[in-house]
């Protein structure tokens, strides 16, 4: 049997991969328990992400802290279990695809609903396809007057678009 590596072991290892890395790594976290999260410091882009220049290149910090700890490890996409994009523990990051990364968003409740008025480009509400619904015009007529293309207002009428829009409104 393989004796599980400690914390510490760990970390030297990563520390003898690339010493550099490891330090401006851990000195921009806040680097607590094994169990808790290590929030990078740094500046983060818009989606909450922090960033390290090695080599000259940006790179996600998360992905960096992995490839140290886990050198060799193909990695797609480095996955937070922790859902916290900012976080730098190695505990808390996995290789996965993309599909897996997508999945954890889902189970975690981040997946997001865009559907109908909740998508950017909408431009009905769910009071215009009740009345595209029930309404007694041509499709043509309905699309003139709301701005939208006669093929979509016969597939709202129709019950193929906007179909989570049930009853009316």
């Amino acid at each position: 049997m393989f004796k599980k590596a400690s914390r510490e072991e760990r970390m030297n290892r990563a520390r003898n991969v690339d010493p550099d890395t490891f330090d401006r790594l851990m000195a921009s976290a806040s680097v607590g328990s094994s169990m808790e999260c290590w929030p990078v410091n740094t500046a983060l882009n818009k989606d909450g992400y922090a960033a390290i220049r090695i080599a000259g290149k940006k790179t996600r910090a998360h992905r960096a802290m992995f490839a140290l700890f886990f050198p060799g490890v193909p990695a797609p996409v480095v996955r937070h279990m922790c859902h916290r994009p900012n976080c730098i523990n190695p505990a808390h990051l996995r290789a996965g695809t993309q599909h897996d990364n997508v999945m954890d968003r889902v189970l975690a409740g981040r997946g997001g609903d865009l559907r109908g008025e909740r998508n950017g480009r909408a431009k009905l509400t769910p009071a215009q396809i009740a009345e595209i619904r029930n309404s007694a015009e041509s499709g043509a007529a309905i699309a003139r007057r709301l701005g939208i293309s006669k093929n979509m207002a016969c597939r709202i009428r129709r019950g193929l678009a906007w179909a989570h829009i049930t009853g009316e409104q």
